[in-house]
């Protein structure tokens, strides 16, 4: 039996399980790595979107390659010629199983210049309100974060003038999840820049904060708690953006962010307007010689979040060429369209990245 190409959903994937002894080895070999790719996707691998609009189909499938998986384990194990299938079947099977069979899974990202970074991922928890998604890395934080690790001199040259290098860099993150960014600029930039990672979840704060331990970076990345609706409320009520009524930890933030990054915090139409409003309240604007901070952010091309990224498009419509704004208003420098191939060669994941200044 040989297998012509894979596809995603392992429904489709996977023999059955009776006719697998007769599916060749390198071919269970690549089907477990699809499966280990897709549920704990590697550096390079990015595993598909995974939203509430497909979150039942996702269930499903997990639970299919958990069976399958378990299954294999149980007919084979008495096969001495099938050793390495089953322990292989059996690690993959610790992946899928998830919080049942592994619990946080720690993982190292490799980015140019020697810069490594080690996550540990926490099982996702029940809660409706999706806030907890933090709790795992995604493509869109890769993404994000190796290109900030390559251009991170010029990201320098952009924001800073020569009498702001002794102040240092002050960069924010919104929505940082993980921290694969905020940690990956932490190994790059100069010692002296300040580095705020930000969320709101209780659980996904405290793996963030254990991310930063296991990275030795307490020093470099500080973790603040941040409810982007207190700046949305604050816009509605307040002349001044900057007069919210956060009351978490945002007491100790700048009161401007030279560079603010965010990766995939965009996947319900209202979080748009609330970043929005927190991006204007928190990048620096630009005042006499010295430029507008600069707001990266990358999103993940969705068909089925067409809607919130129109709405992005809105927030932060692209600059045209000899505009004249009358009022300060975020505009996008650049856009791009970046391809992430997954290991597999299943496809492409399509991100858009955005460079969010203020018109001048």
């Amino acid at each position: 039996m040989t297998v012509a190409s894979l596809v995603t959903a392992p429904t489709t994937l996977l023999p059955p399980l009776k006719l697998a002894r007769d599916v060749t080895r390198s071919d269970l070999l690549r089907f477990f790595a699809h499966l280990r790719a897709l549920y704990c996707p590697s550096i390079h691998g990015f595993a598909h979107a995974r939203t509430r609009h497909d979150g039942e189909d996702d269930a499903f499938e997990r639970s299919h390659a958990v069976r399958w998986l378990t299954g294999f384990v149980a007919l084979y194990s008495e096969y001495d010629d099938m050793d390495e299938l089953v322990a292989e079947a059996a690690s993959v099977l610790a992946v899928c199983a998830g919080s049942s069979a592994q619990g946080t899974i720690t993982r190292s990202f490799s980015f140019p210049d020697s810069v490594e970074i080690m996550l540990q991922d926490a099982p996702l928890e029940t809660d409706e309100s999706g806030s907890n998604v933090g709790l795992q890395t995604w493509g869109s934080s890769y993404v994000l974060a190796d290109c900030l690790v390559r251009s991170h001199p010029s990201l320098l040259a952009t924001v800073l003038n020569d009498n702001d290098n002794d102040l240092g860099l002050r960069v924010l993150e919104l929505g940082a999840g993980t921290g694969l960014v905020s940690l990956a600029l932490a190994r790059v930039l100069p010692a002296n820049a300040t580095i705020v990672a930000t969320d709101y979840h209780p659980a996904v704060l405290e793996n963030l904060r254990a991310n930063v331990a296991l990275n030795n970076l307490d020093e470099r990345v500080h973790v603040r708690a941040l409810d982007w609706r207190d700046y949305a409320n604050a816009n509605s009520n307040s002349a001044d953006p900057t007069t919210s009524s956060c009351e978490r930890d945002t007491a100790s933030l700048p009161p401007a962010f030279d560079v603010i990054v965010a990766a995939d915090v965009v996947y319900e139409a209202e979080q748009c307007s609330w970043l929005s409003a927190c991006v204007r309240a928190l990048l620096r604007r630009p005042q006499g010689d010295k430029p507008s901070g600069v707001f990266h952010l990358v999103v993940p091309v969705r068909p089925t979040h067409a809607i919130e990224t129109e709405l992005v498009e809105a927030a932060f419509p692209l600059r045209k060429p000899g505009a004249v704004y009358e009022l300060p208003t975020l505009v996008s420098s650049s856009r791009e369209e970046l391809d992430a191939h997954t290991t597999m060669q299943t496809g492409a994941a399509v991100y858009r990245r955005y460079s969010v200044v203020w018109s001048s």
